[in-house]
C-alpha cells in the first residue's frame, strides 16, 4: 500500500496548474510548429505594409508629377501669353500625365537647343567681332610710316 500510495501515475507528477498551461492554446502556440505558423501571418503583413508603402509612394510620385505637369503648362502658357486655366490636377489620367510630361520635356529640350544656339551666335559675334577691332586698330607710331607710302589696308566693317 505504501508503495502504491507513493507512486503516482506520470500525469498526476505536475500540479494541475502545470498541466492546464501545457495544453492551453498559448502554450501550444510557444512550440516550434505553431511559431513557423504564427511567423507566416507576420510575414504577409511585413510583405503588405512594404506593398503599401510603394504604393503611397508611387501615389506621391505621380501626383508630384501632376503638379509640375500643370506648373510647367501653366508657365507655357504664360510665356505664349494665353492666361487660360487649366483643369485641377486630379482630373488627369496617367496616360495624360506622362504624355504632357514628355511635351514639357521636348519643349524644353528645344528651348535648351535654341538658348544654346543663341549663346553659340553671341560667341560668334563677339569673336568676330574682336577680330573686326584688332584689324581696324589705329596702327602703331612705326607702322604710321608704310600707311603714309599707302602699303597698309583696312578691312572695311
Amino acid at each position: 500500500m505504501y508503495v502504491a500510495r507513493h507512486m503516482q501515475h506520470p500525469t498526476e507528477q505536475y500540479p494541475k496548474q502545470l498541466q492546464q498551461s501545457l495544453s492551453s492554446p498559448a502554450a501550444l502556440s510557444k512550440s516550434p510548429a505553431a511559431t513557423k505558423s504564427s511567423e507566416k501571418p507576420e510575414r504577409k503583413m511585413a510583405n503588405r505594409d512594404t506593398e503599401q508603402k510603394r504604393r503611397d509612394m508611387f501615389k506621391a510620385s505621380i501626383e508630384d508629377l501632376r503638379l509640375e505637369v500643370t506648373m510647367q503648362l501653366k508657365f507655357q502658357n504664360k510665356q505664349a501669353g494665353n492666361l487660360t486655366t487649366l483643369p485641377h490636377p486630379q482630373t488627369y489620367t496617367k496616360a495624360e500625365v506622362l504624355r504632357e510630361a514628355v511635351d514639357c520635356l521636348k519643349w524644353l529640350q528645344d528651348r535648351y537647343t535654341e538658348v544654346l544656339q543663341q549663346k553659340h551666335e553671341l560667341q560668334l559675334k563677339t569673336s568676330c567681332g574682336l577680330s573686326i577691332a584688332k584689324i581696324q586698330e589705329p596702327p602703331d607710331a612705326d607702322a604710321s610710316e608704310p600707311e603714309k607710302n599707302g602699303t597698309t589696308l583696312t578691312m572695311p566693317i
